[in-house]
C-alpha cells in the first residue's frame, strides 16, 4: 500500500514537472500575442510603449490544472531614423494545484536594423531566472502511520518542499515585409530556446533533468488583403529532444470600421496541430488595445486530460505617447525659399535646440504666419486636333488663383499620429468644395512624416495620414475612382527636422491635382 502511493506521488510530481517545463518552452496557442515564447526578435514589432496579460488553464493527467499567467511590458528606444531598440520584461507564474509551482521572469533586447523602406531584420536576444517549487501540503506514504494521517510526522519522500533555480537564454531572428501601403505582407523568424539547457532536476549530485534546447520556426503571408477583409496562413514548427511538432492554420481578419482613424476589427484564427489537436482563437483589435481568446479541442481518440479543452485568455494595451497632445495641427502655406529664411533665423535664435530636442516635443508648437508653397499640378497639354478625326471636347475649367492658393495648402498632423481635428477639416472642407466644381480634375494625396522614429514606421505612417484625408473626402461626396494615396515618409522634408518647428511643418499631408 505504501509502495503504491508513494508510487502515485513521483507520478504526479513528474507529470507536474513535465508539464511546468513545456509550459516555460511557451506552450502558449495565440503565439502572436506571447513574442517572449515564440521569437525573442519578434518583440520588436511593437512602436509603442506596450503592456500584454496572457493567462493558459490547462488540464493534467491527475485531474488538476495548471495555471500559467504572464505580464509584460516592451518599450521602443530609438537611436536614429534607421535603427531601433526594443526592451521587453516580464514575469510569470504558474501553478499546480499545490504539487509544483514555478515562478520566474525574463529581460529581452531586440535590435531592428532596416533593409530598405519596407522591409526590416530583428535580432532578439533573451534571458531568464525561473525557481521550481515542490508543494508539502499533500500526503505521502511518510505521512501515514497505523492506517492514520498524521501530518506531522516526517516525510520519507525527500523531494517534498524542495526549490531549485535555474537560468535560460534564448535567441531569435525575425524577418518582417511590408507591401506598398506600408502594411504587414510577410514575416518569417527562427529562435533557439534555452541554448544552455540547464538543469532543472530537484535532486542535488544526483541524475541532472536538462531542460532540451529546442528550435522554432514561424512564418506568414498575407495571401489576400482589401479594405476590409484580409487572409493569412501561417505555419510553425517546432523541434525539441528528437520531437517533432507543427502548427498549420490561417488568420482571417475583418475590419469593422473602415475609418483609418479608429479603425476596429476582428481576427479569427483556426490551427491545427500534428498532435491531433484543433485549436480556435478569436480576437478583437482596435488602436490601442486587443483582447483574444482561444480553446484547443482534440481532432482524434486516445486522449488523456491534458490535452483536452485547453483555454487561454490575452489582452495587450497600447500608451498613447504624451508628446501627442502637446503638439497642435493645423493648415499652412509654405514656400521652399522663405522656409529656408525662416529656418536659418530659427537656428541663429535657438542653436542649443538640437541638444533638447526631447524637451522642446514637449512645448506648447509656436504659432507661424502663413507663407505661400508652390503648387505641384500638372497644366494640360493644348495639342491641335487632326483634320481627318473626329476630336471630342473636353472642357478644361482653370484653377483660380484662390483655388491655386488653397490646394498649395497642407494638412498639418500632431506627432506619431495621423488624428484629424477640426481645424483641418474644415480646410478639407474647402478642397471638396473645389473638386465639386472641377469634376475634370484628379487629385493625388501625398503623406509626409518628420524623421523622429524608425523609417519603415514613418512610412507607413505617412500612408495612413493620406488614407484619413482620403477618406473624409470620400464620406463627403468626391468620388472615390478621382483620388489616390502615396507616401513619402520621412524622405521629402520641406524643412529641417533639427529643430521643432521644422518637424512641425514635415508632418503634412500634400495635395497634387491633375486635369
Amino acid at each position: 500500500m505504501k509502495k503504491n502511493i508513494q508510487y502515485i506521488a513521483i507520478v504526479a510530481l513528474t507529470a507536474c514537472l513535465s508539464s511546468v517545463s513545456v509550459a516555460q518552452e511557451g506552450n502558449f496557442s495565440m503565439y502572436r500575442y506571447t513574442p517572449f515564447y515564440t521569437n525573442p526578435g519578434q518583440i520588436s514589432t511593437t512602436h509603442h510603449l506596450n503592456f500584454m496579460l496572457n493567462s493558459r488553464i490547462q488540464p493534467l493527467n491527475t485531474g488538476e490544472n495548471l495555471t500559467t499567467t504572464v505580464i509584460s511590458g516592451y518599450m521602443p528606444i530609438h537611436f536614429s531614423n534607421q535603427h531601433k531598440l526594443v526592451v521587453g520584461a516580464n514575469v510569470s507564474t504558474e501553478q499546480s494545484a499545490g504539487l509544483l509551482n514555478s515562478n520566474g521572469g525574463m529581460l529581452a533586447f531586440s535590435y531592428t536594423v532596416p533593409l530598405n523602406d519596407r522591409s526590416e531584420l530583428s535580432l532578439g536576444v533573451q534571458g531568464g531566472l525561473f525557481q521550481n517549487k515542490i508543494g508539502g501540503d499533500f500526503i505521502t506514504d511518510g505521512q501515514i502511520e497505523g492506517g492514520v494521517i498524521n501530518p506531522g510526522a516526517g516525510q520519507i519522500d525527500p523531494l517534498l518542499n524542495q526549490q531549485h533555480a535555474y537560468p535560460t537564454i534564448s535567441s531569435g531572428l525575425y524577418y518582417r515585409l511590408k507591401d506598398a501601403n506600408y502594411h504587414d505582407k510577410a514575416f518569417v523568424g527562427v529562435s533557439l530556446f534555452n541554448m544552455t539547457e540547464p538543469n532543472i532536476s530537484f535532486v542535488e549530485n544526483g541524475d541532472t533533468y536538462k531542460l532540451p534546447m529546442s528550435i522554432k520556426t514561424i512564418a506568414g503571408y498575407k495571401v489576400y488583403d482589401n479594405t476590409t477583409l484580409s487572409v493569412s496562413p501561417t505555419v510553425r514548427w517546432i523541434s525539441q529532444a528528437q520531437n517533432n511538432a507543427f502548427d498549420l492554420g490561417t488568420d482571417v481578419g475583418y475590419r469593422l470600421s473602415g475609418d483609418a482613424e479608429d479603425f476596429k476589427k476582428l481576427i479569427l484564427s483556426l490551427w491545427y496541430n500534428s498532435n491531433s489537436i484543433g485549436v480556435m482563437s478569436l480576437a478583437y483589435e482596435q488602436k490601442r488595445i486587443a483582447v483574444g481568446v482561444s480553446y484547443d479541442i482534440p481532432v482524434g481518440t486516445g486522449f488523456n486530460l491534458a490535452q483536452n479543452g485547453i483555454f487561454e485568455f490575452a489582452i495587450s494595451y497600447k500608451l498613447k505617447n504624451k508628446k501627442q497632445a502637446e503638439e497642435t495641427p493645423g493648415v499652412i502655406l509654405q514656400e521652399e525659399s522663405e522656409v529656408q529664411k525662416e529656418e536659418a533665423e530659427n537656428e541663429i535664435e535657438q542653436p542649443q535646440k538640437k541638444k533638447v530636442d526631447e524637451i522642446e516635443e514637449a512645448e506648447e508648437p509656436q504659432k507661424e504666419e502663413p507663407v505661400k508653397e508652390k503648387i505641384v499640378m500638372e497644366e494640360p497639354v493644348k495639342e491641335e486636333p487632326k483634320v481627318e478625326e473626329e476630336v471630342t471636347e473636353v472642357i478644361f475649367q482653370p484653377l483660380t488663383e484662390k483655388e491655386k492658393e488653397t490646394l498649395a495648402k497642407t494638412v498639418r498632423f500632431k506627432l506619431n499620429s495621423d488624428d484629424l481635428n477640426e481645424d483641418s477639416k474644415a480646410f478639407i472642407d474647402e478642397v471638396i468644395d473645389i473638386l465639386s466644381k472641377k469634376e475634370n480634375y484628379s487629385i493625388t494625396l501625398i503623406g509626409h512624416t518628420c524623421n523622429l522614429g524608425e523609417s519603415s514606421f514613418n512610412g507607413e505612417l505617412g500612408m495612413d495620414r493620406a488614407q484619413i484625408v482620403r477618406d473624409y473626402m470620400v464620406a463627403n461626396g468626391i468620388n472615390e475612382a478621382r483620388i489616390s494615396t502615396n507616401s513619402k515618409g520621412e524622405t521629402d522634408p520641406i524643412a529641417t527636422n533639427e529643430n521643432k518647428m521644422g518637424r512641425e511643418k514635415n508632418r503634412r499631408v500634400e495635395f497634387e491635382v491633375s486635369f
